[in-house]
This record gives C-alpha cells, structure tokens and sequence, in this order.
C-alpha cells in the first residue's frame, strides 16, 4: 500500500502535542510545500517524524489536495488545525501546495529501515 513519510519540525511549527490531539479527536489538516502528484488507496497510511527528538508516529492519510482546490476557511478551523499553524498562514508564513488529511497518529517504534537516517525535508513516497 502507497503511502507518505513526511517530518514535522517542532522549532518551526510548535510542539507535536495539539496536532496529535486534534488528530485523535477527528482529523487534522496538514500542508506541505511540495506538491503530491501519486494517486492513493485511502485511506492509506502516514508516518511523521519528528525532526530533532527522532520520535515517530504512525497514522491514517484519508485524502490529500491541491491547496487551491481547498476552501480558504479550513485553515482557520482550530478543530483541525493548531492555533499556531493558524497565525502562521495569516502572517503568510506557510503555505503549501499540498493538504493532507490526516486522523489517528500513534507512537510507533524507529522503522527498522529508516534507523540512522536523517528525516526527510518535505514528503517521501513510502511502502506499508
């Protein structure tokens, strides 16, 4: 099964726990500057990584877009997204190309296969 292995960097976007919760009380919405051009089975499977800490968690993909498919207003929704990504997208500060919907992230051990290797800078297709 096709899915994604994106990092996350907590200097950049703020701590990893509002994501985590948001994501385990209905679905969170993600962006990603780089544009995701495969076609998915969803749902699917996403593991982020967090940057420095090295921590790992497994979730469900249940769609991704092109941002300009999106309607601006679910960016501001703090159901789906931390107040700090929030601010960030007011201050013109991320915006991406690709959105990610994603629920259910759960702490995972290191994948045996990505044991010393650096996270990746934006999104890498992966195999589950």
């Amino acid at each position: 099964m096709l899915g994604l292995y994106v990092s996350y960097n907590e200097e950049k976007h703020g701590s990893i726990d509002e994501p985590l919760r948001i994501s385990n009380s209905g679905y969170l919405i993600f962006q990603s500057r780089k544009s995701c051009k495969k076609e998915f089975n969803f749902p699917t499977k996403i593991l982020l990584r967090i940057s420095k800490k090295g921590d790992f968690y497994l979730g469900e993909l249940h769609d991704v877009k092109d941002y300009i498919e999106c309607d601006p207003k679910i960016f501001e929704d703090t159901r789906h997204r931390p107040m700090r990504w929030i601010e960030m997208d007011k201050n013109h500060e991320w915006r991406g190309k690709s959105v990610f919907f994603i629920s259910n992230l759960t702490s995972i051990e290191e994948p045996l296969d990505l044991q010393g290797k650096h996270p990746p800078e934006t999104f890498y297709y992966r195999d589950f």
